[in-house]
């Protein structure tokens, strides 16, 4: 099978489906050392130990309905400076509270972290439309010593941005540290390949995307969502190129002919072409700018990101995740006044 081709089994569809979280989370480099030695990867270690990120898995921790003011929670309402107002957007719709992080002990764990080292860190979304769109954010940093006090839900005058999740159950969370990879990123897979071509390439990933089984979502590392690079979906959409990282795909203009020929019949008797000249500009754009958008979509860090899950009562499309991305700036912080957030489609 070409290089290529097991490239694109990876991210199929029908893997993604089928794939089981059995391996353990890799908690230290020595537990990823052993993970590259077991699946014949060593040719790759410095590879995977650059792109490594550190990162907390986020635990459900027991009832959050008498916790203090200040403590880490996902969902309920959030604790805010005394006098501070919720969140709204444009025109006044308010946004939604995904969750709130005591950042005491964070920094203490990460060196440099690119978070604030004190403080609370209270994160509000906006509207989703689709994964198309960005979705608009706002991260509150409540800097440590303020007055807080936890806001009510507003009454029904005002609405929320997005009324399917503007009432989330409040969860209790817990941290457990981590390590975090890019196993989304085509160009990841692809250097590891090539890297170490006689490594379990599934297996590799499979250990370096591995999460607690109770984990509801992720501080920090890289946005995971297994058939999505949402860090390359970012970028695109930032630079006025919605969905056009789906084409990254193709490193070679006679690779992009040849997948133009590419068809299939449908049960309805009509014949569908994923690849199309249609996007001819746009590989030509992308085959040109390569280093550019590589360099580009590296400035986006994750956040955090939420999965799904019937304790908040977060359902997102069809049970999807969703994400914040933000921007290192030039001092390794990420800029918390321009955090963008996303939702995927399955």
């Amino acid at each position: 099978m070409s290089l290529i081709d097991r490239i694109r089994n990876y991210f199929s569809p029908s893997r993604q489906a089928t794939r089981e979280a059995s391996a353990a989370p890799l908690r230290s480099l020595a537990d990823l050392d052993a993970l590259l030695r077991s699946t014949e990867s060593a040719p790759a270690t410095a590879l995977v130990q650059r792109a490594a990120r550190a990162c907390f898995h986020i635990l459900p921790d027991g009832d959050a309905a008498h916790l203090p003011v200040g403590g880490s929670r996902l969902g309920g309402t959030p604790d805010l400076a005394i006098g501070a107002s919720w969140p709204s957007a444009e025109g006044g719709k308010l946004f939604t509270f995904y969750g709130q992080i005591n950042l005491d002990g964070i920094a203490d764990a990460i060196e440099p972290s690119p978070l604030p080292s004190r403080g609370l860190l209270s994160i509000f979304g906006g509207a989703i439309d689709s994964s198309f769109e960005s979705i608009e954010a706002r991260v509150v940093v409540t800097p440590p010593g303020t007055p807080l006090l936890n806001l009510s839900l507003p009454d029904k005058s005002f609405a929320f941005a997005d009324e399917s999740v503007e009432n989330l159950r409040p969860v209790r969370i817990r941290f457990e540290a981590g390590l975090s990879f890019p196993t989304d990123s085509l160009r990841f897979v692809r250097a590891l390949e090539l890297a170490a071509p006689d490594a379990d390439i599934d297996a590799l990933m499979d250990g370096l995307r591995a999460a607690p089984a109770s984990a509801i979502g992720q501080l920090l590392g890289y946005a995971q969502f297994s058939t999505d690079d949402v860090h390359s979906e970012m970028y695109f959409l930032e630079i006025g190129r919605a969905n056009q990282d789906r084409l990254e795909i193709w490193e070679r203009w006679d690779a992009w002919e040849e997948a133009k020929k590419i068809s299939s019949r449908l049960q309805n008797g009509s014949i569908y072409r994923p690849w199309s000249a249609a996007d001819d500009d746009n590989v030509r754009w992308i085959l040109a700018n390569k280093a550019a958008i590589a360099s580009g979509i590296e400035k986006w860090h994750s956040l955090l990101w939420i999965n799904s899950n019937p304790l908040m009562n977060l359902w997102i499309n069809d049970a999807d995740p969703i994400y914040f991305l933000a921007k290192i700036d030039e001092v390794g912080q990420l800029d918390l006044s321009a955090v963008r957030a996303g939702a995927t489609q399955s």
